[in-house]
């Protein structure tokens, strides 16, 4: 099966008024920003084995259950978020 395409097919962001249909920048879309002192910073760790082996058995992200064990052992909060 052939597909012809004619001079009337439009394409969807030039069709009508010349305004995009989807995607584009717009007003109010997107992540919103999060406070320089939330942001996460990639780092590189050396950990065992075996805790590695642990981890990877945990429902919950290498990342979320080392934060939540620093903060549980050294008792430390952003600001905002005291317990």
């Amino acid at each position: 099966m052939k597909y012809v395409y004619t001079q009337s097919y439009k394409h969807r962001s030039n069709y009508g008024n010349n305004q995009m249909t989807r995607g584009g920048k717009r007003p109010g879309a997107g992540r919103k920003p999060v406070p320089q002192e939330l942001k996460k910073v990639p780092i590189s760790i050396k950990l065992p084995r075996w805790l590695l082996d642990w981890m990877n058995t945990q429902e919950e992200s290498r990342p979320q259950l080392i934060e939540e064990a620093l903060r549980r052992q050294h008792n430390i909060f952003p600001k905002g978020e005291e317990p």
